[in-house]
């Protein structure tokens, strides 16, 4: 009864209090069953009503559970039990209406239990001010529940947008960009999956930021782990993924990233640069590659790009041809002028890693058959 009577708001808390006194003084003649029931079950409605309550409604509806205990306060004061009664509703549309409202937004702020600032945003501010122990910690929860390649699509290419909007305008130097890029570096390394390759030669001297852009640093680390062609060349035909740019700073970036993401998955991803001379020793592997991510052209590169797709197409018959248009890519190049050459337009390294593991699985599962 105590719990059907919860139901209805406050006046269904002191009808179950007074059945149980009630109930207590049928059953024992003293006062003490019947006070120390009462006291019980106010301990008991304080936790429910002060603790447990609010972190249920805050989760299921949005407010925060400090927001929801305040709200009650002021709504009761303000209009009494009527008040206390709308209190959750009336915060709720608050904390909603400021996710729409631009003036009401403040609201949605100081009430909701989400932060007021993006995963991203977040990122790039600890990035700046050179805290990389927070954002590890941040990215290794994130990847607990999800994939490198999600945490990129959400977290880490959000900030770099962010990042490269205020270097072209000047709000940040050379120094604080530098800063950033250190963070992304000793992050994507740190989060990588890889073994260490034992240390049959001398130490490679480490590669300065200054001198070098940040995807090149990370795929010069992966080779001196895993050798010159960043694996063995005795692996099955179309198993291996080639993950091309243009050797440019985000060229590299970009598909060094997506290397580890799909890597991290046991995908064998190799990147190379489309600037770079062919090695000899390659020319006969072409049967080794089966899907090759071409980075997503700029618009002052889209002519390069189209040569070097048509190329690709005619060294590589048999592989599939995609690309990656990023959501917050500013390179302004139409679609329409990419998909004829491309087998496969993809936005989000989330779906470039389902495409490549179903396809992965389509593979092993012919020789079974």
């Amino acid at each position: 009864m105590a719990a059907l009577l919860r139901f209805i708001p406050y006046v269904g808390v002191l009808s179950a209090a007074a059945l149980i006194a009630v109930f207590a003084a049928a059953v024992d003649p003293g006062w003490t069953l019947v006070l120390a029931s009462l006291g019980f079950f106010g301990v008991l409605e304080l936790v429910f009503a002060n603790v447990l309550e609010p972190q249920v409604y805050g989760h299921s509806t949005g407010p925060a559970p400090l927001a929801v205990i305040v709200s009650a306060l002021f709504w009761g004061a303000l209009w009494g039990p009527v008040g206390r009664l709308l209190s959750t509703p009336l915060t709720l549309c608050l904390v909603v209406t400021g996710r729409h409202v631009k003036a009401l937004a403040p609201f949605t702020i100081l009430l909701s239990d989400v932060s007021g600032l993006s995963a991203g945003q977040r990122f790039y501010q600890r990035a700046l001010s050179g805290n990389a122990a927070v954002n590890l910690q941040e990215a290794r929860a994130f990847l607990r529940r999800s994939s490198f390649a999600r945490y990129c699509d959400h977290v880490l290419f959000p900030g770099l947008a962010l990042g490269a909007a205020d270097f072209r305008i000047g709000r940040i130097d050379q120094l604080q960009r530098e800063r950033i890029q250190a963070n992304i570096v000793a992050l994507a390394e740190s989060l990588s999956k890889e073994r260490p390759a034992r240390r049959t030669a001398r130490r490679r001297a480490p590669t300065s930021l200054v001198d070098a852009n940040m995807g090149a640093h990370l795929r010069h680390m992966r080779e001196a782990r895993l050798g010159r062609w960043q694996g063995r060349l005795d692996v099955p035909s179309h198993s291996i993924v080639l993950c091309m740019g243009f050797g440019t700073d985000r060229d590299d970036l970009l598909m060094e990233l997506l290397v580890r993401a799909l890597r991290e998955e046991g995908v064998d991803a190799r990147s190379v640069s489309a600037n770079e001379p062919q090695d000899p020793e390659m020319a006969d592997k072409a049967s080794l590659v089966g899907t090759v991510f071409l980075v997503y052209p700029r618009l002052d590169g889209l002519a390069q790009w189209r040569q070097t797709a048509v190329e690709l197409r005619a060294a590589l018959p048999d592989a599939i041809l995609a690309t990656i248009k990023q959501a917050l890519d500013d390179s302004f190049v139409e679609e329409n002028q990419v998909e004829d050459l491309t087998d496969l337009m993809l936005h989000s390294y989330s779906e470039a890693e389902a495409f490549v593991l179903e396809s992965k699985k389509t593979t092993d599962a012919v020789p079974a058959q």
